[in-house]
């Protein structure tokens, strides 16, 4: 297993790849359109549509939160040097 700063650079790296953030924003952007174009009485669809919206939002959250305690491990190193 990594620790937290390798999980933080790994993370930001991942969070910087073009490609990465690309096809995110298309699924995302397709999910939304796809929501759009159901009626309300499609509740399935929509309920699956909205679960594809939120694992990408929970998978964005977490490389946010790596990050962010990869550079808290940092620092807190940095510190106590």
């Amino acid at each position: 297993m990594i620790d937290q700063e390798q999980r933080g650079r790994a993370a930001a790296e991942l969070l910087r790849n073009e490609t990465l953030v690309e096809a995110m924003d298309e699924i995302a952007g397709e999910a939304f359109a796809q929501f759009l174009s159901t009626n309300v009485e499609s509740y399935e669809v929509r309920e699956g549509i909205w679960a594809t919206g939120q694992a990408l939002s929970c998978l964005k959250r977490k490389l946010d939160s790596y990050v962010g305690d990869g550079k808290m491990k940092t620092l807190g190193m940095e510190k106590n040097k």
